[in-house]
């Protein structure tokens, strides 16, 4: 484990756009192009205990029980975070468009893109399945 101070903490969350508490002791970070999980169980020394890279910048995260979902790019990502020193992707799915947020709801996972909001159903998380997806602009295809 790598133990940091609290300034290099606000380094690594520089450009954070998201933060996720998983209990009383870790932290999710969504950064420029990774999330980071960070043990915060003495805050004036915290420890970087892992980093996922996304590719694309993560701008959102949700997290309920050990999945985190991660709005990155034009994908939405899914991470077990069961173990915070081990982050593992399990899966990715295009978004409709750019993904701006995300959110999980039981076996279903909403996200929000600047063309729509689409719902998958994420029962197995490593197969997500678009259910739906409900535009919210005219498209070219409505002659606009």
């Amino acid at each position: 484990m790598e133990h940091v101070s609290a300034p290099v903490i606000r380094q690594h969350a520089y450009g954070a756009r998201d933060i996720e508490a998983d209990g009383d002791d870790t932290l999710l970070v969504a950064r420029a192009s990774s999330i980071v999980s960070v043990d915060v169980t003495n805050p004036y020394s915290p420890v970087v205990l892992d980093t996922l890279p996304t590719f694309d910048a993560a701008v959102d995260i949700d997290l309920e029980g050990d999945m985190v979902a991660v709005a990155a790019g034009h994908r939405v990502r899914l991470v077990d975070a069961g173990i915070p020193q081990d982050l593992i992707e399990i899966s990715s799915y295009p978004g409709c468009g750019k993904v701006t947020e995300v959110q999980i709801v039981g076996d279903r996972l909403f996200h929000i893109t600047r063309l729509g909001i689409g719902e998958a159903d994420i029962s197995d998380p490593a197969n997500p399945t678009l259910v739906r997806f409900s535009w919210v602009v005219p498209s070219w295809h409505d002659g606009w």
